[in-house]
């Protein structure tokens, strides 16, 4: 019963209690649209040609002539939640942003 419930939840990727949080790395449509903005407003982004070169084929017909995270960028909420629980490799760039920015792998802070 509980290896069921696990595979259930796996396959819905959703946050218990219809939580906003997405796919297998928990990430929250507003936290990815915020990296994407962040991303968009530097000289230098982390999201820069490496990101865009993941996803340029797969999403070639949204693209267009513009960049990956210029399209991702542009989209919505739902559609943000819609691409973080059917693009893993979406999730887990977005979710890998936020460790690298998140966390302080030095503990400088001395937690």
């Amino acid at each position: 019963m509980a290896r069921r419930k696990i595979t259930e939840n796996k396959i819905r990727k959703i946050q218990k209690n219809k939580g906003p949080a997405r796919s297998y790395w928990q990430i929250e449509p507003k936290t990815a649209k915020d990296i994407l903005k962040q991303n968009m407003q530097a000289s230098n982004p982390i999201l820069g040609q490496k990101f865009n070169d993941l996803f340029k084929d797969k999403y070639a017909d949204q693209i267009g002539n513009s960049t990956a995270l210029e399209y991702f960028a542009s989209l919505n909420d739902e559609q943000l939640s819609n691409l973080l629980e059917n693009d893993g490799l979406f999730a887990a760039a977005i979710a890998g942003f936020k460790v690298i920015t998140t966390f302080d792998p030095f503990n400088s802070k001395g937690a």
